[in-house]
């Protein structure tokens, strides 16, 4: 059996550098790129994906993301 993923869905837009600054004092160092909706992080056991912060419920709840 593969191991568990955490997915993690992060603010897009004016969120983002403040959740991402939360993230890395939290211990969990996300790496995005310029123009990308992927998130990598330092832990493979997590995954990102930037995405609108109006729809992150919406996606929880849908179980998409944790």
């Amino acid at each position: 059996m593969p191991p568990k993923v955490l997915k993690f869905a992060l603010p897009k837009g004016s969120l983002q550098d403040a959740t991402l600054a939360l993230m890395r004092r939290a211990g969990f160092v996300f790496t995005v790129g310029e123009r990308s909706y992927h998130a990598a992080c330092d832990d493979p056991e997590i995954e990102g994906k930037l995405i609108r912060a109006q729809e992150i419920a919406r996606y929880v709840e849908e179980g998409v993301f944790d």
